[in-house]
């Protein structure tokens, strides 16, 4: 009776043996597949997200980078020209039109400026002699009054006229006339400083302007004039 009990015994060991075997085997096969599995879904999502990040995210990452350069005055400022999706070149482009527009406008801003110093220039100056004109002497004036510098409490006015101009255009012709008037007011911007306010009050008048300490400066300054007008010749 043992020995039969032995081989039952010996062969449910068998078969439970082999049954282990094959589960292990199947589960191990399993659970490689599932490996491999897992491994591929990983790469494909990195791929998903490599392709995501290239194709959307740095796209409109430069999108970004280019309208703040644009916004901060950069027309530079280049956008990438690798390929991507219609949409995003259609953003890029639109973009390419705004940076057109603005440096459309900032051209017109500097152009209006220019015009707007260039009138105003104009406004101001004496154009045969380049000084300030009488409309643009009196606003000068004004403001230097109202300015209460302790140092240079002293205003001085001086007045300057061509004797006879009349008889230089008479008998030399106006042309010598004028080049009369640009050399003595070439004189007169030359002779006092540069905060000085020089200006062509009328015709053949000029007047200077000016703060010193006493008036005997004042004075000084006048008479330097005086003697270079009287060893010039036009």
């Amino acid at each position: 009776l043992v020995p039969p009990i032995d081989r039952f015994r010996d062969n449910a060991l068998a078969l439970a043996g082999d049954t282990i075997d094959r589960s292990l085997h199947s589960h191990l096969l399993y659970l490689l597949a599932s490996g491999l599995i897992a491994l591929a879904l990983t790469v494909l999502l990195l791929l998903m997200l490599w392709r995501f990040r290239m194709k959307v995210i740095l796209p409109f990452s430069e999108a970004q980078r280019f309208i703040l350069a644009v916004a901060s005055g950069d027309m530079a400022a280049e956008l990438p020209r690798e390929h991507y999706g219609s949409e995003v070149r259609d953003l890029f482009n639109a973009l390419n039109v705004l940076k057109e527009s603005v440096r459309k406008r900032h051209q017109l801003e500097r152009e209006r400026t220019r015009l707007i110093g260039e009138l105003q220039t104009m406004a101001e100056t004496d154009p045969l002699t380049g000084l300030l004109n009488r409309r643009a002497f009196e606003s000068r004036a004004r403001v230097l009054l109202a300015d209460k510098r302790s140092g240079e409490a002293v205003v001085a006015l001086m007045m300057i006229d061509i004797d006879f101009f009349k008889r230089v255009n008479d008998s030399y012709g106006h042309d010598s006339g004028d080049k009369a008037l640009v050399t003595l007011a070439t004189l007169c911007r030359d002779t006092v400083r540069s905060e000085d306010i020089v200006a062509r009050f009328g015709g053949e008048e000029f007047v200077i302007l000016l703060r010193v300490q006493a008036a005997t400066q004042a004075r000084a300054l006048a008479e330097t004039l005086r003697q270079r007008l009287h060893q010039t010749q036009v």
